[in-house]
This record gives C-alpha cells, structure tokens and sequence, in this order.
C-alpha cells in the first residue's frame, strides 16, 4: 500500500477519541497528507540506485497554561513590554509584535524585555509550544488593559463619556464632539508615562498541530554511510505571527529529525541491557 494512503486511511482527524479520552481538535493532517500526495517532491521519481524515499507524519499538542505581561506606557510614545518567559524562538518578538498590534503603534516603539520570574507576576515554564500563544495572549490582555486607561483620561480631560471615547490608527475620537482627537504619542506625552497595563491568563484550551515530512536519502551498501539528499516539511502553522520564525522552527525540527535518526541510538548487550 502506498505510503500517504496508508496513513491516510488511519490517520486522526477532528473529532476523533485520544487515549486520554479527549477529543481531537482540527489538526488537519488528512490535509497535510493531501498536499504530501500532490507535492512534486512526493511523485518525482529517485534517480539513482539505493536511494529511498520516506513520508512521516506527526502530531504535538501544544500547551496553555499561565502568563503575565506588564507594559508601562513611556512619555515618547513608546512602551516597555515585560514578561516573565524566556527569550526562546524569537518569542520577545511576536510578543512584542502581538501587542503593537492592540495597541495600533509600529512595533519598533514597543521594547520588549524578558526578565526574571521573580520581577513580574507568576509566568510557567517556557515550553511545549505555549510562549507566543499564552504569553502573547498575556500582551494582550495587558496592551487592552493600558487602552481602557488612556480612554479613561482623555475621557477626564475632554470632559466626555467614557462610551464616546473612541480608539482608532492610534487616535483617540470622541463621538461627542468631532474635532477632537489626540494621537497615541501624544497622549502618553501629556500623561507623563504614568499608565501600565497588566495581563495575566491562564489558558486552559488550545489546539494541537500536525505536520509531515519527505525524505529522500542515499544509502552506501559498502559503508553503510547515510546521505540526505532531499527534504520537504509540510505544516499546519495556523496563524504565523512572525512567518519566518515559523520557517525557522521548521528547519531546526527537520536537523533535529535527522539528529536523532542517524545520530542518536542505544546499544544493547547480548542480554539485553542498554551498554
């Protein structure tokens, strides 16, 4: 049987019971074995003697759990983004990046620091896939917390409703009276930096992700040496907050693969027992 069949009639899809019980979210690995099948790579032909061609798929079912993120509005207009993770993957980035975009300023004015657990309120561990969404959604929170308090203040100052107190391309509008409006950087000039934002989550649903793989490799009948020739990674991203981190994660998940395939193994004695 052809080998993106055979999976494919196997494979797990959204709905379906895992060992512990739960069900499956969408992790669309039909979907992947679909682009694997029609890849060029996958149908291409080898073009040489002992050379063979492998297809795998895999699954990781990410993590949730808790984040904080603090952001203190400067008088420049630009804010310091702190967190309690640690700077894996590029993740002070698209942590940064998740809350310039709350915030509707250039990502340039947001500096992002990743300090000790100890300064900033309780943050897990950075691991199991979980910094850029549960400390990003922690950015968040805290970038939405810091724009109730501006919209508070120019509330105060122009002597408006709260609710006609709108945020838009970094303006604050009133609906009140039309020709008011004071940008972002202006605002927090006027203000002195004395605003801070908090976010604190604790993320108890998330989704797993499914990816797959081709390999073409060389084998030496003589030598037993190894060679990869070629090798095509297919993913279920979901939403890429920084595409080329992405990109980044997958090459090193694919090194990481031939690491343990042609590098990494137990040897055992004759009884058994690992030597």
């Amino acid at each position: 049987m052809d080998g993106v069949e055979f999976r494919m009639a196997n494979a797990a899809s959204e709905g379906t019971e895992r060992l512990d019980g739960s069900l499956h979210k969408s992790i669309a690995i039909q979907e992947i074995l679909g682009v694997i099948e029609d890849h060029p790579h996958y149908n291409e032909p080898l073009d040489g003697p002992n050379q063979g061609r492998g297809v795998a798929i895999g699954f990781w079912d990410n993590w949730g759990a808790r984040s904080s993120v603090e952001i203190n509005v400067n008088s420049d207009g630009t804010v310091n983004l702190i967190s309690g993770s640690v700077d894996l993957t590029g993740s002070r980035t698209t942590v940064a990046m998740q809350a310039a975009d709350v915030l509707e300023i250039p990502f340039e004015n947001v500096k992002s620091s990743m300090v000790d657990t100890d300064s900033i309120s309780y943050t897990d561990t950075s691991a199991g896939s979980r910094t850029t969404m549960a400390t990003g959604l922690a950015a968040v929170e805290a970038a939405r917390d810091v724009l109730a308090k501006l919209q508070l203040e120019v509330s105060d100052m122009w002597s408006v409703s709260l609710d006609s107190v709108v945020y838009s391309k970094g303006v604050f509008r009133t609906t009140e009276r039309k020709s008011e409006n004071i940008t972002f950087a202006d605002l927090a000039a006027k203000l002195s930096g004395q605003i801070n934002g908090h976010g604190n989550v604790n993320v108890e649903n998330w989704a797993g992700a499914g990816g797959g793989t081709i390999v073409d490799v060389e084998v030496d009948p003589e030598t037993g040496q190894v060679k990869v020739l070629r090798c095509t990674a297919i993913q279920n991203a979901g939403k890429a907050i920084h595409p080329g981190h992405v990109e980044g994660q997958m090459q090193g998940g694919v090194v990481q693969g031939i690491g343990w395939a042609l590098y990494e193994g137990y040897q055992y004695d004759e009884f058994g027992a690992c030597s």
